[in-house]
Formats: C-alpha cells, structure tokens, sequence
C-alpha cells in the first residue's frame, strides 16, 4: 500500500495537469501541476529519495512553463500530447 501511495504522489502533477488541461486553461493547469511537482520533489529531496519519474515530470513542466513564459504557442498546443509520449517513453 506505500508503494500505490507513493507512485500517486509522484504522477499527481501530471494528473492534476490533464485534468486542468481539459478546462481550456493551461497557465493555470502548468502552474499548479509544476507547484505540486516542486512540493512532490521536494518533499523528496528533503528526505534524499529522488525518484526519476518525479524528476522528468518536474523537468517537463518546468519547460512547458517556460515555454508559456516565452509566449510559445505550441508549447500550450501539443502539450497533453508530449506529455502522453514522454510518459511512454519512460515506461520503455
């Protein structure tokens, strides 16, 4: 059970992210799924078990964010898309 509890910690930014996504309103969905990721991450580090799954997931976000800061568009675009190909990438 503290495995299934700690995996949901992990991929709850990228949850929140779909789910927030699906409302037309990615600003508000990248900024509470990457404040999740760096509160996840560094909980974490805090007690010095990185995992590499929460490190991608706060990487990606991190990137869509800056991405929306630099006011790229496609970014926002493909960005449920990338996330579903980078989540598949790291499961091979």
């Amino acid at each position: 059970m503290k495995t299934f509890f700690a995996a949901g910690l992990g991929f709850l930014p990228l949850i929140l992210f779909w789910a927030l996504m699906g409302t037309g309103r990615p600003n508000v969905a990248v900024a509470v799924a990457l404040a999740v990721a760096v509160v996840a991450s560094g909980s974490r580090l805090w007690s010095s078990i990185v995992k590499p799954p929460e490190s991608a997931i706060l990487a990606f976000l991190a990137f869509l964010g800056l991405g929306h800061i630099a006011g790229r568009t496609w970014a926002m675009d493909h960005a449920v898309t990338a996330s579903f190909v980078g989540l598949g990438l790291y499961g091979l």
